[in-house]
């Protein structure tokens, strides 16, 4: 199917697709993320969400079309937020004044890509797209909004070990970096390489994170980089596309029926689809 923003993130699109929240879904938990292809559950929508949303509404010029979307986050005039919103247009006003910010978000908005990655169809959408010109390099820029950039969250690896991952890894975030730098580069440059320091990468655009924090009063805000001196971001892309190769023929198998998924027992969907058979015993909470 031709993906356009209206289809996006239909139905039979994401059956046809992967994509980096999808895939991300399936690491948390393949039974949940299942259900969400079916049909069969549906994730609360949690202010958080509604927020970024908003952001997103800003920076691709479609706030109207927000508005229409989500009357109850505004007063009857349908014009003022309600008062727990108001705070939203404080942060635009405070990036709006970052010269660096907002360049970093003054390319092509939401430029969607396709191409085949992994055995399956893959869906990416820019929130900034630079496109190589001239003497311009070309960038692939994501808006983030998020509560904080230096949180911690402990989870459980697939070895049962616990482990705590900061905000850019728990958050899927630098797993979706790789993916839109490969996919955006197989859609357009598939056969085109460059060589850093002696090794040859497919020829990705450069990856940057715009990122806003909810922080009160003021706003935190970074244009985070995946470049430093003595490795390129195309070793950070090549190091993160390898770890999702891995994962990906289990994907398939799950999503195409051929095994079962599995489940996590701790998210909302398994909670609410519990079922005891027996006992547990108590050592099993002490790990």
């Amino acid at each position: 199917m031709q993906l356009t923003h209206e289809n996006y993130f239909d139905y039979d699109a994401n059956w046809e697709y992967m994509s980096n929240s999808q895939y991300q879904g399936f690491l948390k938990c393949e039974s949940q993320q299942m259900a969400l292809l079916h049909g069969l559950w549906e994730q609360e929508e949690i202010k958080a969400f509604t927020e970024g949303k908003f952001l997103d509404a800003w920076n691709n010029n479609a706030l109207e079309e927000f508005k229409a979307s989500n009357p109850d986050l505004y007063l009857k005039n349908g014009i003022e937020f309600k008062a727990e919103y108001r705070h939203l247009n404080d942060v635009i006003e405070f990036i709006s004044k970052d010269e660096l910010l907002m360049e970093s978000l003054s390319g092509e908005k939401q430029r969607i890509f396709t191409a085949e990655l992994f055995g399956t169809k893959w869906k990416i959408a820019i929130d900034s797209y630079f496109q190589r010109d001239g003497k311009k390099e070309g960038r692939i820029v994501d808006l983030k909004y998020l509560k904080s950039l230096y949180d911690r969250f402990w989870t459980i690896n697939e070895d049962g070990i616990a482990i705590c991952e900061k905000t850019l890894e728990h958050r899927g975030y630098l797993d979706q970096v790789a993916i839109y730098c490969r996919i955006e580069q197989l859609a357009n440059r598939p056969d085109k390489v460059v060589t850093k320091d002696g090794k040859t990468y497919p020829d990705w655009y450069e990856p940057f994170i715009t990122a806003i924090t909810k922080s009160k009063p003021y706003p935190d805000k970074e244009i985070i980089s995946f470049s430093t001196e003595g490795q390129s971001y195309h070793e950070f892309i090549d190091y993160r596309l390898s770890f999702i190769e891995q994962k990906m023929p289990r994907i398939i198998a799950v999503k195409s029926g051929k095994e079962k998924p599995k489940r996590c027992g701790q998210c909302q969907y398994c909670l609410s689809t519990k079922v005891l058979t027996g006992t547990t015993h108590y050592s099993h909470f002490l790990d």
